[in-house]
């Protein structure tokens, strides 16, 4: 984005990079007890990096360079931050070969307070299981969220799942359609401008 700041992460630390001197300004070693990094994300403004650790979300103020929020994480999602409202959306993909996930999406504030619990049940029906998540996603407009989902057709807990794109309301939640993708497993989403 024009004029933040190149972030650069590891397993376990974030190196926030100046655009001028193409130097280190900063960097974050993720708190105990935490071990990893598994998802960031920041607000089109540049204020703010959000850390989804292995334990703990985590909001970083890039302007005062620490640690303002510091909330449980219940899932180890993806993290994508909304245009519409700056709201924190963080998926359930469960735990590779072991569980599927309950096919739920997280919304949170920008204090990590959360807001609601989006369930993606709805797409799979009351008898199959929930939708195994990939990426989570909204559009450049924020006005919709985008999830991928699918499951490989071996070594799935869930069993497996065709690739599907799946598009929600971003103001209320509801779905708005399923996209099948003719293919096996979840994939990524890149919203294009």
């Amino acid at each position: 984005r024009r004029g933040q700041a190149p972030v650069a992460a590891s397993l376990d630390s974030v190196y926030l990079l100046s655009l001028q001197t193409r130097g280190l300004t900063d960097s974050l070693g993720v708190p105990a007890p935490s071990r990893q990094i598994w998802s960031l994300a920041s607000p089109q403004d540049g204020s703010a990096l959000y850390l989804g650790t292995d334990h703990r979300l985590l909001k970083y103020d890039l302007s005062l360079k620490r640690i303002t929020v510091d909330a449980p994480r219940r899932t180890l999602g993806e993290l994508t931050i909304s245009a519409q409202n700056g709201h924190l959306f963080v998926s359930d993909p469960g735990i590779p070969l072991e569980s599927p996930g309950e096919g739920l999406i997280y919304e949170y504030d920008a204090s990590l307070e959360l807001i609601r619990t989006i369930d993606l049940n709805v797409f799979s029906g009351k008898a199959g299981p929930p939708p195994t998540m990939g990426w989570v996603r909204t559009t450049t407009d924020g006005a919709f969220i985008l999830v991928a989902t699918g499951a490989p057709q071996r070594a799935s807990p869930g069993g497996p799942q065709p690739s599907r794109l799946l598009v929600l309301n971003n103001k209320d939640g509801t779905p708005v359609r399923a996209i099948d993708l003719k293919d096996w497993g979840r994939g990524a989403v890149y919203p294009v401008r």
